[in-house]
């Protein structure tokens, strides 16, 4: 997997954690000794408790539709310090305001087509589907008379995870071309948590 971390600084740990999980809606990716690091999509952002605080930081939060960025000005219109309004100059829908420690933060769409060449949840995993050598069950991959006990959690898929699968994650058999993206085993695959289909 490649992708990346912001971490911040925090004199607030329990507060500003609780607001970005209970409010934002951020999920918990990984909790360590006083780091917290939170999932927003593709976006990681950890927090780290410290005597003082990061407070320079701009986190953008960004959704599919001005309905979802109305939504959320509703549920945060307290914390807002903008009304939800359209950007020309950088063809969005944002709002503004601030986290319990008055770090500024951002609720956006943008209004014209972006170029996604993987779906969110290839980028960033849950932590629970990060698990060595086989797949949860149900598998979207595999026929369901093909499942067996090592290949059995009660763990599901994200939505359309089994969308854009890269092919070097389907089974030698597979030959679904709405399922496949061009995408090769990487050298050093074998050695990492995921195992190839044979060659």
């Amino acid at each position: 997997m490649h992708g990346g971390i912001v971490f911040l600084r925090t004199a607030q740990f329990e507060a500003v954690t609780s607001f970005y999980t209970d409010r934002v809606g951020m999920d918990i990716w990984l909790d360590q000794p006083d780091i917290r690091i939170l999932r927003h999509g593709n976006l990681l952002v950890g927090f780290h408790r410290q005597a003082t605080a990061d407070l320079d930081a701009l986190l953008t939060f960004v959704y599919d539709s001005r309905r979802d960025v109305d939504a959320m000005y509703t549920k945060l219109r307290d914390i807002a310090t903008s009304e939800p309004k359209e950007n020309t100059t950088y063809r969005i829908y944002n709002f503004f305001g601030c986290d319990p420690e008055g770090r500024k933060i951002e609720f956006q769409c943008f209004l014209h087509e972006l170029h996604q060449p993987y779906e969110l949840n290839e980028l960033v995993l849950p932590s629970e589907l990060r698990t060595p050598n086989y797949f949860p069950t149900p598998n979207p991959f595999l026929s369901t008379n093909s499942m067996n006990s090592r290949n059995s959690t009660n763990l599901s898929w994200p939505p359309h995870f089994a969308l854009r699968t890269p092919n070097w994650l389907l089974p030698t058999n597979s030959t679904n071309s709405t399922n496949s993206t061009n995408l090769s085993c990487p050298p050093n695959h074998r050695t990492s948590n995921w195992s190839c289909p044979p060659n």
